[in-house]
């Protein structure tokens, strides 16, 4: 027998003998398990032995360290760097096309009171450096009023203009003719017992032509250290067979940025300057006469507030020289930008009188002045507040009060043949209100309401000659559909007084004009573009008002026509 064998019964039997073992040991702690009893006697408490906590801090060994003593140095040096920007190509927008423009545009019409009517304008199309056109304009009627002398006028107008911009400056230029007839109708031929014919209505012709050249030069620059200067000239002859003026005019002014203050944004500095002369050489009684003026001022403009400081120095001169100095005071405070500001001015200025603005006010002037005065506002002081509400709605309210020396008024001439008007001087003080608003909900409807209230307290006269207390006009326009518009105008105004010579008291009076509201609708067809028709009713009311003492208007008055653009 091999030991390998014999070793293997050996592993072999006691193998068996650790397994019996333990098949006994295990099942004497079953038979143990099972029959033991347990009593409790309390309930158990667990307990805890106290715990003795070592009571050492840690502790840092801090030792001081010496700090190195560094030295350095940089040497700049530049690196070379080549850097070349590619280019981009520019943003082209196609935007919208230019709308087509027409050099030419004719209106003409006709109407009752034998009226015809014609205007044409011509202007050249775009461009960036001249502007140049032509306007004529013819407006008669041969109509008669009632009862009274032949009334018929004649208006002809032509007016030529240019502008050309160099780049830094705007040159004007421009030439007015006009001719004007009429006749002094204000009275009734049968009180005089005069017969209406061609006799009379010769005697009562006036005829009126004006020339008038004008000439400016404005500079345009964009910076604002630069001397911003301007000028103009005026002449005009105006004359009929019996009177003859001329008059002409200058006016410059240079202005240029500073800073005095240099806590204010803009602050500038302006001189203004002006002279007229009038010559009437065929009236010996009308001296040639002359106004000069010279305005330095002092402009300032800070956040929401603008000031204006100055003096005006004014020279008077015909047969007498005389001076006058009237400060220059204006102010704006913009209460919200763009939407609402107050303004106020106290200034005083000098006036000539001239036979133009009068004629161009009344037309049935005598044609011989004794004289022509100066007109001097003492005080001028007017405030008000502007503003603009959603971009619809635009309003001015304006008071003002004013206290002038030889303010003149109206007044039938006595020494005349037929009913003409002579002036007649006062001292009077004026106190008013102005108020103008604007609304346009958008393209198809816009109303525009203007009135005005003034108070005259006079020196000498008994009323303010042909000058009413209030006054207003109203415009309406609407879209009615895409190619019909239509346009309501109404022109209101109070009583006025005129001053007329009662032949049987021997005494002047007053006597009342009585107030009226002219009212007239306009119609216009687009039918295209180039071509539209026109149909305006005046007066609807059929109204004989009078604005001017026994000068009455036509009555209902209809006028159509056509227009053409080319």
């Amino acid at each position: 027998m091999s030991y390998r064998k014999i070793y293997f019964n050996i592993f072999q039997t006691l193998t068996i003998v650790l397994l019996f073992l333990c098949l006994q040991s295990f099942n004497q702690a079953s038979a143990q398990v099972k029959n033991e009893e347990v009593t409790v006697i309390a309930p158990y408490e667990p307990s805890l032995s106290d715990a003795f906590k070592i009571n050492i801090n840690p502790e840092i060994d801090a030792k001081e360290l010496e700090k190195p003593d560094l030295k350095y140095s940089v040497s700049p040096k530049l690196l070379p760097t080549n850097f070349e920007p590619q280019k981009i190509t520019p943003a082209k927008l196609s935007g919208d096309p230019l709308t087509k423009l027409y050099q030419s545009y004719a209106k003409a019409g006709f109407g009752n009171y034998t009226t015809p009517y014609a205007e044409l304008f011509y202007n050249n199309l775009r461009s960036r450096t001249t502007n140049l056109g032509i306007h004529y304009k013819h407006y008669s009627s041969g109509g008669k009023i009632k009862d009274y002398a032949p009334a018929a006028f004649s208006d002809n107008i032509l007016n030529t203009y240019g502008m050309y911009y160099t780049g830094s400056h705007i040159l004007n230029a421009g030439f007015l003719y006009k001719r004007n007839a009429f006749h002094y109708y204000g009275f009734k031929p049968a009180e005089f017992n005069l017969p209406v014919n061609d006799s009379l209505k010769k005697a009562t012709l006036q005829k009126y032509q004006t020339l008038d050249v004008t000439a400016s030069v404005k500079s345009d620059y964009n910076e604002k250290d630069k001397w911003h200067h301007g000028a103009d000239f005026n002449f005009y002859n105006l004359k009929n067979s019996q009177i003859v003026e001329n008059a002409l005019s200058f006016n410059a002014f240079v202005k240029k940025d500073i800073n005095i203050t240099r806590k204010i944004e803009d602050e500038k500095i302006i001189l203004e300057a002006q002279a007229k002369y009038y010559n009437n050489p065929v009236f010996s009684k009308l001296k040639d006469a002359g106004l000069y003026s010279i305005k330095p001022q002092l402009s300032f403009l800070m956040n929401q507030y603008a000031l204006n400081l100055g003096l005006n120095a004014t020279v008077q001169s015909d047969d007498m020289g005389y001076i006058f100095f009237f400060p220059v005071l204006e102010g704006k405070i913009a209460i919200a930008q763009n939407v609402l500001s107050l303004y106020g001015s106290f200034t005083g200025n000098v006036e000539r009188n001239n036979i133009r603005t009068l004629f161009e006010e009344n037309p049935f002037i005598i044609a011989n002045f004794d004289s022509l005065q100066f007109t001097k506002n003492k005080v001028v002081f007017s405030g008000g507040i502007k503003g603009n509400i959603a971009s619809a709605l635009s309003f001015n309210i304006c008071g003002r009060f004013i206290e002038s020396e030889n303010m003149p008024f109206f007044i039938n001439d006595t020494g005349s043949t037929f009913n003409q008007f002579n002036l007649i001087y006062d001292d009077v003080t004026t106190t008013g209100v102005y108020a103008d608003f604007s609304f346009q909900a958008s393209e198809k409807f816009m109303f525009m309401l203007k009135g005005a209230f003034n108070h005259y307290v006079m020196g000498t006269e008994a009323q303010p000659w042909h000058k009413p207390q209030i006054s207003g006009s109203l415009l309406v326009t609407y879209c009615l559909v895409d190619k019909i518009n239509i346009k309501s105008e109404i022109f209101a105004q109070d009583n006025s007084f005129a001053k007329v010579y009662n032949i049987s008291s021997s005494a002047f009076e007053a006597k009342t004009i009585n107030g009226f509201a002219d009212i007239n609708i306009g119609l216009e067809y687009l039918y295209n573009k180039k071509i539209s028709a026109f149909l305006n009713f005046n007066n609807i009311a059929g109204q004989r008002y009078y604005q001017w003492y026994n000068y009455p208007s036509q009555r209902f008055h209809v006028l159509g026509g056509l227009t053409y653009a080319f």
